[in-house]
């Protein structure tokens, strides 16, 4: 199992941490991506952009051209600031110093083991471990249920939605032709949740 970098992030929040000893956790490290899709489009679809700007920096971040060295920087500050908020918040959770976190972070990863030696994880253990920690911590006895959520399907009931949804992909693709390409995207639209920043049109690379 892992439950690293953000997963980490996460688990900063609970008074005690189970691992597995072949656990990988840590990755205490934050980075960013900024794509450059000029290539792409001036040399492969043959789009080109012009801007008309009242600043130099209007057009921070533009993806369609190389970041300059002042937008660099500017990012590199703030992808600092986040991973100096990871750090502190471990070493507050965890009771460690910035300094000590500082190097074991930086993006390593670490075995449940050896995160135990580190101090990222309180005990060995995994999920029924913790459920029964969570359980004596809450004074429950031995009289509690565990549900879990989301409630799994029987396999039957998989197997036959998942064919039903075949034969329904076969009919639409049958009735769309070309179309079912639109149908593929609104799909994929209504699985997405919270606001989506999109571009306003497919485009396909053969």
């Amino acid at each position: 199992d892992v439950a690293a970098s953000g997963g980490y992030w996460i688990s900063t929040n609970a008074s005690y941490i189970f691992a597995e000893p072949t656990t990988i956790t840590g990755s205490i490290g934050v980075f960013g991506i900024i794509p450059d899709f000029k290539g792409l489009f001036n040399n492969k679809l043959g789009i080109t952009f012009d801007n008309v700007m009242t600043n130099k920096n209007a057009d921070f971040v533009d993806v369609m051209k190389p970041i300059s060295d002042y937008q660099y920087k500017k990012i590199d500050v703030e992808i600092s600031k986040i991973y100096n908020r990871f750090v502190n918040l471990v070493a507050s959770t965890r009771k460690l110093s910035a300094e000590y976190v500082d190097g074991i972070a930086r993006g390593r990863v670490w075995s449940g083991t050896d995160a135990l030696k580190l101090g990222l994880v309180d005990q060995m253990g995994g999920l029924e471990d913790a459920i029964a920690y969570a359980a004596k911590k809450a004074e429950l006895g031995e009289n509690y249920r565990i549900r879990e959520y989301p409630v799994r399907k029987p396999f039957y009931q998989q197997l036959i939605e998942e064919l039903q949804s075949n034969a329904k992909a076969r009919i639409i693709g049958n009735e769309l032709g070309a179309y079912k390409t639109y149908y593929d995207q609104i799909q994929v639209l209504k699985r997405m949740e919270g606001i989506q920043a999109r571009l306003p049109f497919i485009y396909k690379i053969d």
